[in-house]
């Protein structure tokens, strides 16, 4: 992505109404039918004090009737930046009168990476995507997948889609993968 691009989208991360981290941040799943809201939601184990900011950006549109969570994660890579601003997009559109369920979407998984416009983690050099199910005290890329299985992936979505492209540096065909148990 040219760099005027990915700092439009750095600025539109920033300025899109994310509230600050507060001790209690209204989680997803505290959601109230009919609203949409957006938070920085905090990582396991304290990481926050020694690697400040790198929160999960957080989008949640919460349907007035009941039904089914969907789950969108994007930026496990740091420079995979087309379905973090897609998700930005998706949620400036979504209108919780017309959703039944809740839609979460975590815009940038890997805050870190996405910081330093690289795939890895700056702060421990690790690939999000080859850590899970993380460690809520290890380094800051372990305890972003903690975070992520703890107080994601295990509230059990009923669709949980992991959102991925190329990279600054490859190239890939379209590509849809699923799993069905």
């Amino acid at each position: 992505m040219p760099p005027l691009r990915l700092a439009k989208l750095a600025r539109h991360m920033a300025a899109s109404s994310m509230s600050p981290l507060a001790d209690e941040p209204r989680r997803w799943w505290d959601s109230v039918a009919g609203t949409k809201h957006t938070y920085i939601h905090p990582l396991v184990g304290g990481a926050e004090a020694f690697a400040p900011g790198r929160g999960l950006p957080t989008l949640v549109v919460c349907g007035t009737q009941p039904g089914p969570t969907l789950l969108v994660t994007a930026g496990v890579h740091g420079d995979e930046y087309e379905a973090m601003a897609a998700l930005h997009q998706v949620y400036a559109t979504a209108d919780p009168a017309q959703l039944r369920g809740t839609l979460v979407l975590v815009s940038c998984a890997n805050v870190d990476a996405f910081l330093g416009g690289v795939r890895e983690g700056v702060v421990d050099g690790a690939n999000l995507a080859r850590v899970f199910p993380g460690d809520a005290s290890g380094t800051l890329t372990e305890r972003v997948a903690a975070t992520l299985m703890r107080d994601f992936l295990e509230k059990k979505p009923d669709l949980y889609c992991d959102l991925h492209s190329a990279g600054r540096i490859m190239r890939m065909i379209p590509v849809c993968g699923f799993l069905v148990k």
